[in-house]
């Protein structure tokens, strides 16, 4: 199809459409039937025809014996340049033909026609750069400002004395009777200790030696075996040394050595104190010494005593309840607490050696016990401390573990394992603050008009920081809510 535009008094120009089903013959045809000096031929991007260096060649060649000057125009840039390089000139769009559709002479708007190189958007490009546009502005108004707000809670200080119970048997906290589970540990310790003793005393060293005569009433003769035991009126105790026969009705005259029992001084006695004999049984035969023995001595020896003996029992005992102890903590851990005074103490054996009197240079003792005692966890005493507080505050408030000050526990009694405790405990209650709450209520303001409205919100106190970026920016959707902690 061909549409003829307005000529001017020099020349005559026209604009030439090719269809998609053209081929070169039909061009050389719309051409030859136009007689305009300028001829703009306008190929659409999807003509199958004009892509190849040849083609173009031929298109040239004909312009060239039409004596008319063609203007290829396409939107495609290598059509733009395979005509170029035949020496025909180009055109990027049919906007660039606008000059030929203004009536002569008109006054009305004109938009002035643009070179070819220029680069004109379409229509499609046109849309996407504004909503390219759109979207940049929104973003740098609702997007990238943001206000940053740092609010303080409103606190509450409490302070209160507290009883808490620590029960083995309980399975879990009940905070109605402010009772806690506890745990019984025990541990089996075994002591094993000696001491030097401090008593002293003498000892005999050598035995006495004498010599013992019988008098005898019997009618016939008495042999009294060696070993026979002989007692002297003081009780020291002599043994014959060998067999001796006794004559009947003799005097004195059968005599036999007799050497102490024991060693030391009592052996020696005086004449005549040997007397009787201890379990040897023979009627009318009599032992004496007619001499005194002599012989006997003593030493200086140490020996256990009384007060030895009770020493190391306390230290046995003292020493236990250390490492009971010991072991107990060390067995509670460091998430634990353990009541030293529910510790008890149950004995398990005790024996000591040699005894007291015991010639010895120290007495050795062994102890034995089994030690019991009750712990409790901390965070439970801490917690129902924390839930204390919360129940009596009410609803609407948090106390952070941070803002809990608990004392150090005293023990108020213990029965039977079961312990109460008391402790004078400081806490800081935080009004609860709604960030949601917050943030809907200064989003789009400014920063006069968002402290303000901070200020008729329920829990927040004091000054608030806000912080607006970029700097340009008066107000922001995006809002950023801190709630500072409590110092």
């Amino acid at each position: 199809m061909a549409a003829r535009a307005a000529l001017s008094p020099a020349a005559t120009q026209e604009v030439v459409f090719l269809d998609l089903d053209d081929d070169l013959g039909t061009v050389r045809a719309k051409l030859e039937s136009t007689g305009a000096d300028q001829v703009y031929l306008v190929i659409p991007r999807r003509a199958p025809i004009l892509r190849t260096p040849l083609e173009f060649r031929i298109l040239a060649r004909l312009t060239h014996e039409l004596s008319s000057e063609t203007i290829i125009v396409t939107g495609d840039g290598a059509r733009r340049a395979l005509a170029r390089g035949e020496g025909l000139r180009t055109k990027r769009s049919v906007r660039s033909l606008r000059h030929l559709s203004r009536p002569p002479g008109s006054r009305g708007l004109w938009l002035p026609s643009f070179p070819d190189w220029i680069p004109m958007p379409s229509f499609a490009g046109i849309v996407l750069t504004l909503l390219v546009a759109g979207l940049a502005a929104a973003i740098a108004l609702g997007v990238v400002p943001v206000m940053k707000v740092t609010v303080n809670a409103q606190t509450i200080p409490q302070q209160q004395d507290m009883e808490i119970i620590i029960d083995p048997t309980a399975r879990q906290t009940d905070l109605s009777r402010r009772t806690i589970a506890g745990e019984t540990l025990s541990q089996k310790v075994e002591i094993i200790a000696s001491v030097p003793v401090s008593g002293a005393k003498k000892l005999g060293r050598d035995k006495a030696k004498g010599e013992v005569v019988f008098l005898s009433q019997n009618q016939q003769a008495v042999t009294i075996p060696r070993g026979t035991i002989l007692v002297a009126i003081s009780g020291a105790k002599f043994v014959t040394d060998l067999d001796v026969q006794v004559p009947p009705f003799s005097q004195a005259v059968a005599k036999v050595a007799v050497t102490a029992a024991d060693a030391g001084v009592p052996g020696n006695v005086d004449v005549r104190q040997i007397a009787r004999f201890e379990s040897f049984n023979v009627p009318n035969v009599t032992p004496r010494n007619d001499r005194p023995t002599q012989g006997g001595s003593d030493r200086e020896a140490k020996s256990v005593g009384a007060e030895d003996v009770t020493k190391l029992k306390e230290q046995l005992q003292n020493r236990a309840k250390d490492q009971a102890l010991a072991e107990l903590f060390a067995r509670a851990g460091g998430d634990r607490s353990l009541i030293q005074q529910s510790l008890k103490l149950r004995t398990e054996g005790e024996t000591i050696e040699p005894g007291v009197d015991a010639e010895a240079e120290q007495v050795t003792g062994r102890y034995a016990i089994v030690a019991t005692a009750t712990v409790f966890k901390n965070a439970d005493y801490n917690s129902i401390i924390q839930q204390t507080f919360l129940a009596q505050a009410g609803n609407g408030f948090d106390l952070p573990i941070s803002q809990l000050g608990i004392g150090t526990p005293e023990v108020v009694s213990v029965e039977d394992g079961r312990v109460r405790l008391k402790s004078r405990s400081q806490a800081t209650l935080v009004k609860q603050v709604n960030s949601d709450t917050v943030a809907e209520a200064i989003r789009w303001k400014t920063s006069s008009e968002a402290r303000s409205a901070l200020a008729q919100v329920e829990g927040v106190a004091g000054n608030p920081r806000i912080e607006l970026s970029p700097a340009w920016a008066p107000r922001a959707y995006r809002v950023e809510v801190s709630i500072a902690a409590p110092k």
